[in-house]
């Protein structure tokens, strides 16, 4: 990541992730926690709404043939 160093042009700095997500995410944290959390419930929920319920007959209420 580049950056500025006052009016010199731009100079190459190693910039950590921390810095990196805090300069993205820093004034809207609770917004982007907000939304994964949500996110997180609705994919929760598709899935649960999306399977396949497993249809089990007891073995004594099953026909047989005789």
């Amino acid at each position: 990541i580049l950056s500025v160093n006052g009016g010199e042009g731009f100079t190459s700095a190693v910039v950590g992730p921390k810095e990196v997500g805090m300069s993205l995410f820093g004034p809207y944290l609770i917004g982007v926690e907000l939304a994964a959390i949500l996110l997180l419930a609705g994919i929760v929920g598709a899935y649960h709404l999306g399977r396949r319920k497993k249809v089990s007959t007891h073995r004594f209420l099953e026909e047989t043939s005789k």
